[in-house]
C-alpha cells in the first residue's frame, strides 16, 4: 500500500465513505509497519545504554513537531519543547539563540540524572536548527569544520546518548500550520514571525526545505531516521515503534 494511495484513504475516511474497520484491518498495519520497520541500534541505545536516550526532533517548520511533543506529553514521556520562540519575544534573535542554546546544554546534563519513563528523553530541536536562523541560513553550504554548530551537534552525539528523527509533512499541511501561527498572532508576535521571515511564506518554506535536503546530503548522517508527521498520532506511533516501543494500542487517525 503506497503512501499515496493511504493519503486517499485518510481523504476518503473523512468523507465518511470507507468502512471504519478498514483503518484497522491487516493490510493497513503492514503498510505501517513497511514504512516504520523496526530499527535495532536505535532499540539498543535505548535499553541496553546506562543513560537516558536524548531523541532530537527535526524538521521544518509547520512539520508537526509540536504536536508530536504534545502527544507523547500526554503519554507520560519526559519532553522538553524548544524554547527558542519565548526567547526570541525578550530578546533579538541572535541573542535569543544563545539563550536556547544554554536551555539545551542543561536538558543534555539534567537528563544525566534522570530515569524517565522506557529510558527516553523527546527534546524539539537540537543543535542544528541554529542554522535556520535568517543570518545564520548561508552556513549550510559550508563544510562541517566550518560551522559552529555543526561542530557542537557533533561533540553532543559524541559525548551524549541521542537520536535525531527528521519530521515531514504533506507540503499543504506545513504551509497551513505555518500561515494559521502568523496570521493569528498577536501583532507583537506576528511582528516577530514577520522578522524570522514567516510573512514570505514560499521563500521561508524553500530555505527550510534546502537546509534539510542539505543536512540529508552530507556524510555524517544527521539523522536517524524520517518520521512521516503530517498527523501527529501516526507519527507518535512511529516513533515508539523505531524505538521497540510498543504503543498502547494501534491507531490510525479517523478523520
Amino acid at each position: 500500500m503506497s503512501r499515496l494511495c493511504f493519503l486517499r484513504l485518510f481523504s476518503r475516511v473523512g468523507r465518511g465513505s470507507l468502512n471504519q474497520d478498514y483503518i484497522h484491518s491487516v493490510e493497513a498495519k503492514d503498510w505501517f509497519n513497511t514504512l516504520y520497520p523496526n530499527q535495532p541500534l536505535l532499540t539498543t541505545k535505548r535499553v541496553d545504554h546506562s543513560n537516558p536516550l536524548l531523541v532530537f526532533l527535526e524538521g521544518p517548520a509547520g512539520s508537526g513537531k509540536s504536536d508530536v511533543l504534545s502527544r507523547l506529553s500526554r503519554m507520560g514521556y519526559q519532553t522538553h519543547p524548544s524554547s527558542f520562540f519565548s526567547h526570541c519575544q525578550r530578546q533579538v534573535p541572535i541573542l535569543a539563540s544563545q539563550y536556547w542554546s544554554k536551555d539545551l546544554l542543561e536538558i543534555l546534563e539534567e537528563s544525566q540524572e534522570i530515569k524517565p519513563k522506557n529510558n527516553v528523553v523527546f527534546v524539539e530541536r537540537s543543535f542544528l536548527s541554529q542554522l535556520l536562523q535568517p543570518s545564520l541560513l548561508e552556513q549550510v553550504d559550508r563544510p562541517l569544520k566550518e560551522s559552529y554548530w555543526k561542530i557542537m551537534m557533533e561533540a553532543t552525539r559524541g559525548k551524549y546518548n541521542t537520536a535525531v528523527l527528521l519530521c515531514e509533512a504533506d507540503p499543504a499541511i506545513k504551509r497551513e500550520r505555518i500561515a494559521k501561527k502568523f496570521w493569528f498572532a498577536e501583532d507583537s508576535e506576528k511582528a516577530l514571525r514577520r522578522e524570522l521571515g514567516e510573512e514570505e511564506l514560499e521563500e521561508f518554506i524553500e530555505k527550510q526545505e534546502k537546509f534539510y535536503r542539505k543536512l540529508k546530503e552530507e556524510d555524517n548522517h544527521w539523522f536517524e531516521s524520517k518520521i512521516f508527521s503530517t498527523d501527529s498520532q501516526q507519527a507518535t506511533a512511529a516513533i515508539l515503534k523505531l524505538l521497540g516501543i510498543p504503543p498502547p494500542s494501534f491507531s490510525l487517525p479517523s478523520n
